[in-house]
């Protein structure tokens, strides 16, 4: 076994390289070395639960992109279709909380296939035993399978969460232009995006599909939709453009990391802060779509999803209505927009100088 890694390479002789323990400090380690493919597709091994300090990766062969001018060209990041939050009597696993009573991580050089086991006692005494398996197909190149299993010594309420992530970004730069988000027979999920350069269109299908004692469960699923968001690229310009005299005269004065950061960073961005508050609730109160999916009863709809209803049920034909309605559904954006109105411009103002 590798010293500080906890990577076990004695069965390299049978093409299995193995890791005997988890630590979140260790994670990219594992990550790089076992990282699977099909000579289409590149998969990082990131674990199917999220930690900080992870880096989760799938790229496909000849789909390169330059995010701007400034950058590289590149094969972007693609959307992650492998997370996974399981949720345990209402806690969530994650190996950093409870107890790790065994852990092995194996990746078989010959199948491919990615092997987890792991036996977790949960924060309230719950003891589970997990199975995670994982592949890239070789027969067909498009597709990426995983499996969990999940054994519990008592009886439990299991949730699981999973679904299309494409927030992923290139080290912060993002490729990709979001496209259509769909649901299919409560099932299916469907994301598209496109590079913004290249122009090259990613489509990604998810199916989850569940068994108890090996009958399988008509469970019929959800999908909760998010815009790719701004606030990401706003902090990350600003603060590469951040002077660095400015931090190194707060240094020189003896301010510490942390110091600098509270005490010169974040006040002085506070108009990029203002000016990305803005834009996501704009995000929010105008969504449309993702209320639609999972409100069903009209007392509970948005007013987007109301006017909306308001205008089918007058066949589009009281258009001062409609319009007064619209008027009032804009009320709250533009007396946010007031309230920050002079942070917003800064924010601006600065972007253009910049």
């Amino acid at each position: 076994m590798s010293k500080n890694t906890f990577m076990d390479y004695s069965a390299a002789k049978d093409w299995i390289l193995a890791e005997k323990d988890f630590s979140t400090e260790l994670l990219g380690k594992c990550e790089a070395v076992m990282c699977q493919g099909n000579g289409y597709m590149g998969l990082r091994c990131a674990t199917e639960e999220q930690y900080l300090g992870e880096q989760r990766n799938l790229f496909v062969a000849g789909t390169f992109n330059k995010f701007d001018e400034n950058e590289v060209t590149e094969l972007p990041n693609a959307a992650d279709v492998l997370n996974l939050t399981l949720r345990i009597n209402g806690q969530r696993f994650d190996l950093t909380q409870g107890k790790i009573l065994t852990y092995h991580r194996q990746l078989n050089l010959r199948t491919g296939e990615m092997v987890r086991t792991v036996r977790w006692q949960a924060p309230a005494g719950e003891v589970l035993d997990l199975e995670f398996k994982r592949i890239v197909s070789f027969a067909r190149l498009h597709v990426i399978a995983q499996s969990v299993t999940i054994r519990a010594d008592r009886d439990v309420k299991l949730v699981v969460e999973s679904g299309i992530n494409g927030q992923m970004t290139n080290t912060g730069s993002q490729h990709f232009s979001e496209g259509e988000k769909r649901l299919y027979d409560g099932a299916v999920m469907q994301y598209t995006q496109t590079t913004i350069q290249s122009k090259i269109d990613f489509f990604f299908n998810t199916r989850l599909r569940f068994f108890k004692n090996g009958d399988e469960q008509q469970e019929k699923g959800f999908i909760t939709m998010d815009r790719r968001r701004i606030d990401m690229f706003l902090m990350r310009q600003f603060f590469m453009n951040f002077p660095k005299d400015v931090e190194e005269a707060a240094s020189i004065d003896g301010l510490g990391r942390y110091a600098r950061f509270f005490r010169i960073s974040m006040p002085l961005a506070r108009p990029t802060i203002a000016t990305q508050a803005i834009f996501v609730f704009m995000g929010f109160w105008n969504n449309f779509t993702a209320p639609m999916l999972y409100i069903k009863s009209e007392t509970k709809y948005t007013l987007t999803l109301g006017l909306q209803s308001f205008q089918s049920q007058n066949a589009g034909t009281m258009w001062n209505q409609v319009m007064a309605a619209a008027c009032i559904s804009v009320l709250p954006i533009i007396v946010i927009y007031l309230i920050f109105n002079r942070f917003f411009l800064v924010g601006v103002r600065m972007d253009g100088e910049k």
